[in-house]
């Protein structure tokens, strides 16, 4: 992120970033970020990330960064959602035994709690904003 200019953020700052559409539900305009994925095998890592979520996040996201509340921030890797930056509420989630391969759920369904953050990782960052807390 340093080639967008982005500073490192301390302990007593939240990073925000405003929703281009409302969570359902939801009138919060902005959420915050609370780990970006690295490498590794840890807590924070994108393998982690991948491994928890890859049956619970449409197949076109990929989770780079989680939310407070068990939240993700994830990067667009396929179809129209490519280089997309979007916010993945956990508390909205669809029920993925409700299809199956031969009968998939509609986009629709998929994306139920899934909003757009922005239209690439660059707007993105340049979005952030650091607050004390």
């Amino acid at each position: 992120m340093v080639c967008f200019g982005v500073r490192r953020w301390h302990a007593r700052e939240v990073i925000e970033y405003p929703l281009q559409e409302l969570a359902p539900g939801d009138p919060t305009p902005t959420r915050s970020v609370d780990l970006f994925a690295g490498g590794g095998q840890g807590r924070g890592s994108l393998r982690r990330l991948i491994r928890i979520y890859r049956e619970r996040i449409p197949r076109s996201l990929l989770p780079i960064a989680t939310a407070p509340g068990g939240d993700l921030i994830c990067l667009g890797v396929g179809g129209s959602d490519i280089g997309k930056v979007f916010f993945w509420d956990h508390e909205n989630e669809w029920d993925s035994e409700d299809f199956t391969d031969l009968n998939p759920a509609p986009r629709n369904v998929v994306f139920q709690n899934v909003v757009l953050v922005a239209n690439s990782f660059g707007d993105f960052v340049m979005s952030m904003v650091a607050k004390d807390i």
